[in-house]
């Protein structure tokens, strides 16, 4: 992985997640983790990536494997209780688990999630951006806020939010908030005059 990754940490953490991914295939979590910790991690630690974060890296996509297709041992569990479709439940599983796939690459972005850097204040802010810039991606994936079905444009507003809290910059937080704040007024509006008719 990082003979072929060249030096970019872009390419290398997106080896080991897909490395990850379908090494932690139809296994419970230890066994998943006990295999990517031994594949995914030192790699990871040889670039220069700080233990913790490389374990949690992989221990999340190992998780994660349990919704991903082929297998998706998890939407398969789901859709049998759900008597469903199993390649629709694992599809949609995979599109409104798109979050939780970020959240590993957020640890190398905002090593202050694991508590490994910044002050409490700096912790505060980086937990409560990504929970809101979260927030903003799941509106956008399933169109739904505080009302169902949400107009095409508010959907790539709560995009553009997402990106922009998800993006580690202050100004890009601050700008986030604002227009996430603004979509989910709007919403408000729109669910009272629901109400009232």
């Amino acid at each position: 992985m990082l003979g072929v990754a060249d030096e970019s940490i872009v390419v290398l953490l997106c080896l080991a997640a897909l490395s990850c991914l379908v090494f932690g295939l139809g296994m419970p979590t230890p066994a998943a983790y006990s295999l990517v910790a031994v594949v995914g991690a030192p790699a990871l630690v040889d670039f220069g990536v700080e233990l913790l974060t490389a374990h949690m890296f992989v221990f999340f996509f190992a998780n994660m494997s349990a919704v991903t297709p082929p297998v998706a041992l998890a939407a398969l569990v789901a859709s049998k209780l759900a008597k469903d479709s199993y390649a629709r439940t694992a599809f949609n599983a995979s599109v409104l688990g798109l979050p939780g796939f970020m959240i590993p690459f957020l640890f190398i972005v905002y090593p202050e999630i694991l508590m490994l850097d910044g002050t409490l204040l700096t912790r505060a802010i980086a937990f409560g951006s990504i929970f809101i810039g979260l927030v903003a991606l799941n509106v956008a994936i399933s169109g739904t806020m505080l009302t169902a079905n949400l107009a095409p444009q508010s959907r790539m507003g709560a995009l553009i939010a997402a990106c922009f809290l998800l993006w580690p910059s202050a100004l890009a937080s601050v700008i986030g908030v604002t227009l996430f704040s603004i979509l989910l007024w709007l919403d408000r509006g729109r669910r009272a005059q629901f109400s009232n008719a």
